[in-house]
């Protein structure tokens, strides 16, 4: 079954959340950077100056994992330890 196609504008999503729900995005972030501590490990580091990305930004990304996720899938990539499939 193919995934269902949901076409979200992140950024109306990331003002309305500051707008609506203030220092909850900040919470989030405190939350993704400190949740792996009570295990022993280390934080966790914001790139970009801790400052959030905008959804362009994010569906380069998104874009780009893609690729080289396929890529590799189909052999286009060598299957080693620093981007594997096993």
């Amino acid at each position: 079954m193919a995934a269902a196609s949901v076409n979200l504008d992140l950024s109306v999503i990331s003002v309305f959340a500051c707008r609506e729900m203030p220092g909850e995005l900040e919470k989030v972030m405190i939350w993704f950077r400190d949740y792996k501590i009570p295990d022993g490990k280390p934080a966790n580091a914001y790139g970009y100056d801790s400052r959030p990305m905008n959804s362009d930004f994010a569906k380069m990304v998104i874009g780009e994992t893609h690729e080289l996720y396929n890529n590799l899938k189909e052999g286009k990539r060598e299957n080693n330890g620093a981007l594997a499939l096993s």
